[in-house]
């Protein structure tokens, strides 16, 4: 399978083309640059028969594994911020060097800097302008104008909105934390994917590291619809930060599970699924 123009995410699509059609080894021509082929590829490795290849025309050569991320822990200078999050109501999610203000998911707040610096808003060009129009004022009140937004329309049995509808698996997320026996879990905290969201309007699995009753480690996977690259993302996120850690997805009923339980089949670590109840669902 040749994917044009690929990008770190290519692989699920050609894993669920192999599971639709029963394909038994599997090459992915990756037509993009030299790095974008080397995350495909080590993506790639948890996987039965499937090689990579770095296409650059008119040449094709395989592509070697790229090393994992380096893990980015947000500053101590965040622990005051954060304690004002929580005060707030929100939920402190420590992500990518930043810590983040949530509320059922969706970021409203985040901490950056060495000098913890607050940004409110909800996506990079609000947080833009709230900080041009809202130059000088105390970042509580921010705080608090945006949270009674959010609030007004990302509940359960709200009706459809951005708000409501936007990064749909950190909502899952955020459920799957506060109830860990959905995915037999007895505890769970946030953890980053070793690909950093780009921005709200693309899906993309929120993960949750924690553990068993019985101390065994469990990595949580949340996902909402069909995601082609849920499976990848998982596997590669458990080899990043728990290697000895159980694999559940976690997901909202999903059309056509079979194939992406076929996907996970071609792995060589284990991975359960379960079903969790939708939270923006009507209780």
């Amino acid at each position: 399978m040749l994917i044009e123009n690929a990008d770190e995410r290519a692989l699920g699509l050609a894993l669920l083309w192999a599971a639709r059609h029963a394909a038994g080894p599997l090459h992915v021509g990756v037509e993009a640059t030299a790095e974008i082929a080397a995350l495909v590829a080590r993506r790639a490795e948890p996987f039965r028969d499937v090689t990579v290849w770095h296409v650059a025309a008119p040449s094709m050569t395989p592509a070697a594994p790229a090393a994992m991320p380096n893990a980015v822990a947000a500053p101590d200078s965040h622990d005051g911020p954060a304690a004002k999050l929580v005060a707030a109501g929100l939920e402190v999610v420590v992500e990518d060097g930043m810590t983040k203000g949530e509320w059922n998911g969706l970021e409203i707040v985040r901490v950056v800097g060495s000098d913890a610096q607050v940004e409110v808003g909800i996506g990079r060009f609000d947080r833009e302008i709230a900080a041009m129009m809202r130059a000088g004022a105390e970042p509580d009140a921010s705080i608090d104008r945006a949270l009674q937004l959010v609030r007004r329309h990302r509940v359960a049995g709200a009706p459809p909105h951005p708000l409501r509808d936007l990064v749909p698996e950190r909502w899952v997320r955020r459920s799957v934390v506060e109830h860990p026996d959905l995915v037999g879990a007895a505890w769970l905290q946030p953890v980053p994917t070793t690909i950093a969201p780009r921005n709200l309007r693309d899906r993309q699995p929120a993960a949750a590291l924690g553990e068993r009753a019985d101390g065994r480690p469990i990595l949580a996977v949340c996902t909402s619809g069909a995601d082609p690259d849920v499976v990848p993302t998982a596997l590669d996120t458990q080899r990043w930060l728990a290697p000895d850690a159980e694999v559940v997805i976690a997901s909202v009923e999903v059309a056509a599970r079979e194939l992406f339980v076929r996907v996970a089949e071609r792995s060589s670590v284990p991975v359960s699924w379960a079903t969790v109840p939708a939270p923006w669902a009507p209780r």
